[in-house]
């Protein structure tokens, strides 16, 4: 049985692209930068959507809820362990009878 992997961290990357795929406005913010949010280091990177909103949106009158999040690694063991943690997660699971997909 393999050793399970940690879900991705915003510790583990040096910076983390933002995009409202409503309007498509597109950001760089850098871990630190992401302390306004109320996001630290040990957040999970599939934490993070839920967690921000697009400012062109909402100054709009717009929920500016559809974010899409991209991570810049810090190192290439960061990149290969998400990769792998992502694999896993969308690996198919055997299910008693049927086949279901992990989500």
């Amino acid at each position: 049985m393999p050793i399970p992997v940690a879900e991705p961290k915003v510790c583990d990357t040096v910076s983390i692209e933002v995009e409202c795929t409503d309007c498509g406005h597109t950001r760089w913010l850098r871990p630190a930068q992401l302390w306004t949010f109320g996001v630290r280091g040990d957040t999970p990177l599939t934490a993070l959507a839920e967690r921000l909103s697009c400012s062109h949106c909402r100054r709009d009158g717009l929920p500016g809820k559809s974010i899409a999040v991209q991570a810049a690694f810090a190192t290439e063991q960061a990149a290969a362990e998400a990769n792998r943690w992502r694999a896993l997660r969308t690996q198919e699971a055997p299910g008693a009878g049927s086949r279901a997909r992990v989500a």
